[in-house]
C-alpha cells in the first residue's frame, strides 16, 4: 500500500511549493518549503493547539510569522500522519513534537523554510545568502577557521561556518554556546560537501555535517 507521505511525495517534490526533500537511509530526511501562500491559508490548515497559538502571537512581522507557519506545515507533511502533530518547545526553545519521540529541527530564511526529522538528535539550517555577514565575521570566526577560509570563495566559506555552527547549536540544544570559542568547524571536503564540526562544551564532541547550496540558499544539517 502507496503510503500517505509517498503519495505526497510525487505532487510536491518536483513542484512547489516543496522544493527540495531528500530521504537519508532509514533514520533521517530533510525538507524545504517555498513560502507562496498567505498566513490565511496556512492558519486555515494547522489545527493549532493553544500553546502554539499564543507562540504565533509574539512573533512579529507577517513574513516571520509564515516561516513559522510553514515550518509547521511542512513538517506535517513529513511525518506522514492524517492528524498533525503539535509542535512544542522545551525550556531551552527546542522544538518537539507533543507526541512522538521523532528528534526535529527547525529553520527558516527569507522565502524557505526548513525540516530535518531523525531518529537520534540533529540540528538544520538554511539561510539566504546576505552581505550582512561580513559585518559580524568576527563574532563567530576563530582562529582555526581563519586558516582554511578561501579568499576566492569567503562568502561561500562565511555562510558555511555559520550554518554549520547554527547545526550544532541546534544539536547541543541548550541555549549558553559561545559560536567563536565553543564551536569549530574544520576545513571542508568540498567535493563531498561535508564538513566537521566540534562542540568544544565540557567534553569535545564531532558531528558530521552535509551541505547544499540551492540558488542562493545554503542547507546545513547534522543528526
Amino acid at each position: 500500500m502507496t503510503s500517505r507521505l509517498g503519495e505526497l511525495q510525487k505532487y510536491y517534490i518536483y513542484a512547489m511549493p516543496i522544493v527540495y526533500y531528500k530521504k537519508i537511509g532509514n533514520d533521517a530526511s530533510v525538507g524545504i518549503w517555498e513560502i507562496t501562500e498567505s498566513e490565511s491559508w496556512f492558519l486555515e490548515r494547522l489545527d493549532l493547539i493553544e500553546s502554539e497559538k499564543t507562540d504565533l502571537e509574539n512573533i512579529k512581522g507577517e513574513g516571520n510569522r509564515k516561516q513559522w507557519l510553514s515550518a509547521r506545515w511542512l513538517l506535517h507533511h513529513m511525518m506522514g500522519h492524517t492528524r498533525r502533530e503539535a509542535c512544542l518547545k522545551d525550556a531551552f526553545g527546542k522544538p518537539h513534537l507533543a507526541d512522538s519521540d521523532t528528534e526535529i529541527s527547525i529553520s527558516h530564511s527569507g522565502t524557505r523554510s526548513a525540516v530535518l526529522k531523525s531518529r537520534t538528535p540533529g540540528g538544520i539550517d538554511i539561510q539566504k545568502r546576505v552581505d550582512k555577514i561580513f559585518r559580524i565575521e568576527n563574532r563567530f570566526i576563530n582562529d582555526t577557521e581563519k586558516n582554511w577560509i578561501r579568499k576566492t570563495h569567503h562568502s561561500d566559506d562565511l555562510h558555511l561556518i555559520w550554518g554549520a555552527k547554527e547545526a550544532l547549536f541546534k544539536t547541543y540544544s541548550r541555549k549558553k554556546v559561545d559560536f567563536r570559542n565553543d564551536l569549530t568547524i574544520e576545513q571542508p571536503k568540498h567535493h563531498l560537501h561535508r564538513t566537521i564540526g566540534i562542540i568544544e562544551k565540557k567534553e569535545n564532541k564531532k558531528y558530521e555535517l552535509h551541505y547544499t547550496w540551492l540558488d542562493d540558499y545554503l542547507l546545513v544539517y547534522t543528526y
